[in-house]
């Protein structure tokens, strides 16, 4: 059983700019994460799986794609409403646990999970249980950032801000997970292949999209917390934002 790593990072190709009213707008639908999404689906039906299993469905979309394509796919996620929304669109999803799957041994031939990883309350449980279902490979999307970037230092730090008053109010939100993370929760002794890929287009981030995206924790900020904002848009006037990246990890089994 190899535990091989493959790593590189890819800047993609396409351009999106930022400036007035309309091209905000237009940033916030299409951020660099729709292109990761894209990336992430083209591999997923790469591994040209005839089922599927996707932990942390939200809205549905990338099921609907799965099904689109021909892939008997099924969700499970966590929050009973969502699912509901899902069945009521005819969707094959359940509530459930990432860190308990409620299937047989290899029930799908792919495990996919897509900016999720960062809400599971045990990343190891998860992927001992996604590799134990998961007959060909598991695949897994979350946002990242290279910190060797200045913009990117500085979106990390927003990012570590917002997640610590999420965690003070119990929701389960992680820093980001880099390799190492994902490396180290891999399950023993499971056969599985490990890759690492690095997606970043570095789109700016303008202070119009900040503060609408910290002014829904203001309220919930503590003195020292506002005072840790006003120093990252400090920093974010001397040196500018970029949006996140994304990692991309590949679980596979041998073929054959």
């Amino acid at each position: 059983a190899g535990a091989g790593v493959g790593m590189h990072r890819r800047r993609l190709d396409d351009a999106l700019e930022c400036g007035g009213d309309i091209d905000r707008l237009r940033r916030r639908i299409m951020r660099p994460s729709t292109l990761y999404r894209r990336e992430f689906r083209r591999l997923v039906l790469a591994e040209q799986p005839r089922s599927l299993l996707e932990v942390g469905s939200g809205n549905g979309e990338l099921l609907r794609e799965m099904l689109a394509a021909g892939v008997r796919a099924e969700g499970i996620e966590a929050d009973a409403q969502k699912v509901a929304a899902m069945r009521d669109q005819q969707l094959p999803v359940q509530v459930g646990r990432a860190e308990d799957l409620p299937y047989a041994d290899g029930a799908f031939d792919v495990v996919v999970s897509e900016y999720c990883a960062h809400h599971f309350a045990d990343l190891a449980r998860h992927l001992a249980e996604a590799a134990r279902v998961a007959s060909k490979a598991v695949l897994v999307l979350d946002p990242w950032y290279d910190e060797s970037i200045d913009t990117q230092r500085t979106a990390a730090a927003f990012d570590r801000w917002f997640k610590a008053i999420d965690r003070a109010g119990g929701m389960v939100h992680h820093d980001v997970l880099d390799a190492e993370h994902f490396r180290a929760a891999m399950p023993a002794n499971a056969g599985l292949s490990f890759e690492c890929r690095h997606l970043l287009q570095l789109v700016p981030v303008d202070f119009g999209f900040f503060d609408a995206e910290s002014a829904p924790y203001l309220d919930r900020a503590t003195a020292t917390e506002k005072a840790e904002l006003a120093a990252i848009r400090a920093t974010m006037a001397a040196r500018g934002m970029t949006d996140d990246g994304a990692i991309l990890v590949l679980l596979r089994r041998p073929p054959g």
